[in-house]
């Protein structure tokens, strides 16, 4: 079930790629970035009885040489 809908600009979800490789070690494509961005917008509306998954479906090994890490 889907409970929310979050619109996330090429940017938004770009800007995450450096921060997701250099904080967390994890490569990701765009739009991964843009569900990184999306839960990061979200996680003050958050409770401690909350539960979310994230799913990240592409990688970032296409864009190895587009400088984005």
């Amino acid at each position: 079930m889907i409970d929310k809908f979050f619109p996330v600009s090429d940017e938004q979800g770009l800007g995450m790629l450096p921060i997701m490789a250099s904080k967390y070690g994890f490569l990701l494509g765009t739009g991964s970035g843009a569900v990184a961005y999306a839960m990061q917008t979200y996680l003050n509306k958050l409770t401690k009885d909350d539960v979310v998954v994230m799913l990240f479906g592409d990688s970032g090994r296409a864009y190895l040489s587009k400088n984005y890490f």
